[in-house]
């Protein structure tokens, strides 16, 4: 949203990649259409899958945990069961 978008730069960040959904003034466009934009929009996208076939691949259903340290621990414990059934897989 607008509002996470500013306060976002009142943080400091240069480069926020939120599309703005609904209908777009030729200035958002333009604005969208940037090639970092579009990446970030890429990468944000990888990562968003990657946390989903951990979800689905180790039966991490939902979580218990809340807010971003809750979600920082959920992710990590995917990571580390991925991890873990890699190398179990080496031997």
């Amino acid at each position: 949203s607008g509002k996470n978008e500013a306060a976002l730069t009142e943080l400091g960040i240069k480069r926020i990649s939120i599309p703005k959904k609904g209908k777009k003034t030729q200035k958002r466009q333009t604005h969208e259409r940037q090639r970092w934009f579009r990446r970030l929009q890429a990468w944000r996208a990888g990562g968003e899958g990657t946390i989903s076939i951990l979800k689905r691949k180790y039966g991490l259903g939902r979580s218990l945990l809340r807010g971003h340290r809750g979600v920082s621990i959920w992710v990590g414990f995917g990571i580390l069961t991925y991890n873990l059934r890699r190398l179990a897989a080496m031997n």
